[in-house]
């Protein structure tokens, strides 16, 4: 991402308030991700760019798209990676989209991404794999810049995806 339109996003993810949400593992491949969590401006706005260490991969099984349909009224499942900008798995990992407003939900690393740990050289990212179900129900229509925002024992990092998520009734 570049230097100067970094600063912007900080600031408007700064002035927004997240909703969201506790992720539990569950006895199903994925878990499922609800809103309810809260982020606060101060936790954005001390997030560390860390662009170049995660990956949105799919939405709803299609792989690699620049940008992703989703209906309001469906929960779709979401898969990708997740690192610190140290090359370690993130404490807690939070998908955030942003427009007018910012939404998060909060997802659990440890899918296996062997390829993720060559690509890197760190074989800590070896389950820095996610998959989870999201719930658009309570997101606003409209189209979504995504990023990862992580949590470690050196603070909260952002990382563009470089994606967007169209949010439609």
């Amino acid at each position: 991402m570049s230097k100067h339109l970094f600063p912007p996003i900080v600031a408007l993810l700064a002035l927004s308030v997240l909703a969201g949400c506790n992720s539990s593992p569950s006895d199903n491949a994925a878990a499922k991700s609800d809103v309810g969590k809260t982020i606060t401006a101060s936790e954005l706005a001390s997030a560390k760019n860390a662009d170049g260490v995660c990956a949105l991969d799919t939405v709803d099984d299609i792989e690699n798209a620049k940008s992703w349909t989703v209906k309001k009224s469906a929960i779709s499942m979401v898969r990708g990676w997740a690192s610190t900008s140290g090359k370690k798995m993130p404490t807690q990992f939070t998908i955030v989209l942003t427009a007018q407003q910012a939404y998060g939900f909060a997802g659990k690393t440890g899918e296996p991404r062997p390829d993720v740990a060559q690509a890197l050289g760190s074989a800590d990212l070896a389950n820095s794999g996610y998959n989870f179900a999201v719930d658009f129900s309570n997101i606003p229509t409209g189209t979504y810049h995504a990023f990862a925002l992580t949590s470690s024992a050196t603070g909260n990092e952002i990382c563009n995806f470089q994606r967007e998520i169209v949010v439609t009734p």
